[in-house]
């Protein structure tokens, strides 16, 4: 379930997610499934218009619409000290369920770190096209 709402942020925004879920069906299987009542977390960093809660907002908005039970509170972060929020949060155990950030700063490293869901079978999907190749290289 929690892969189809990183398909949803992969898509939307062409920067790459690190997430947290996933199961053994495919994509296409996933996108028939809706879950009611998921909560969702998402922190993001200001990647093109992923710090201004008015665009954000408006995005959810229409996700929320075509998923109702699924609801997605998200935190805004910052250079400043989101990185160290997110190094504080893995040395926790307690990340979010998706953050968003460029996959050219760190979140290959994240990869490396083993904080993020293997999602290489979305790049078999026939949308993979669309996603940047720095993207599935991190």
């Amino acid at each position: 379930m929690k892969k189809k709402t990183v398909w949803f942020f992969a898509m939307l925004s062409a920067a790459f997610l690190a997430a947290c879920g996933g199961s053994s069906q495919s994509v296409e299987q996933q996108e028939e499934v809706v879950e009611e009542d998921t909560e969702l977390t998402l922190w993001t960093f200001p990647v093109g218009n992923w710090g201004k809660p008015a665009t954000v907002a408006n995005m959810l908005a229409d996700f929320h619409k075509a998923y109702p039970g699924i609801h997605i509170s998200v935190e805004y972060l910052n250079y400043e000290n989101g990185d160290e929020k997110v190094s504080q949060a893995a040395a926790s155990g307690d990340l979010p369920d998706l953050i968003l950030e460029g996959p050219e700063r760190l979140v290959a490293n994240w990869g490396e770190e083993g904080w993020m869901v293997d999602l290489s079978d979305l790049w078999e999907s026939e949308r993979a096209g669309a996603i940047y190749e720095n993207v599935k290289e991190a």
